[in-house]
């Protein structure tokens, strides 16, 4: 029954759909994200990525229960969306390179992450990686479909720029 209960706790946040709080204005999103850019998807790729904390924690509480099992890792290997966007113009932060790398999105989960499209212009709103010591270094970026992302316009420009004057 320990067993059942701690499988739940860890995958829980994977069955639960994606609810964003409240309806951002622009001005708010503004404000609430680290950097703002108008860029081009250039590429999708898809990463490995290991969940060492589940897998560690799973693992010391399987073996509690039976030292003899053996734990199969590859179940904390999740599929992770990347995707290459070439920056042409920062609104908000700073962008290191010409073209940035964007985690959002797990491959099959209905997850909150926004979906992009090769050669499409999207305005990003994104954050800096908040985990671990990544966090101090903000070397990761990421973003969601609570956040204000959506397809360039001309006039969506404009209102961006009357904001930020």
């Amino acid at each position: 029954m320990r067993a059942i209960t701690l499988i739940f706790l860890l995958f829980v946040f994977d069955a639960v759909a994606c609810t964003c709080i409240g309806n951002e204005t622009l001005d708010e999103a503004l404000n609430s994200t680290d950097i703002v850019f108008k860029g081009v998807v250039k590429e999708i790729e898809v990463r490995d990525n290991f969940n060492k904390e589940e897998y560690e924690l799973y693992k010391k509480y399987l073996l509690e229960i039976d030292s003899s099992k053996n734990i199969d890792s590859s179940q904390f290997i999740t599929k992770e969306l990347y995707y290459q966007i070439e920056v042409e113009k920062t609104y908000k932060g700073r962008t290191k390179n010409m073209i940035v790398t964007i985690q959002s999105g797990i491959v099959g989960a209905d997850d909150c992450k926004y979906r992009f499209e090769i050669g499409k212009t999207y305005f990003v709103f994104a954050e800096y990686e908040r985990t671990g010591r990544k966090f101090f270094r903000r070397k990761n970026i990421e973003t969601d479909a609570c956040q204000k992302n959506q397809l360039y316009t001309l006039k969506k420009e404009k209102e961006l720029l009357k904001i930020i004057d």
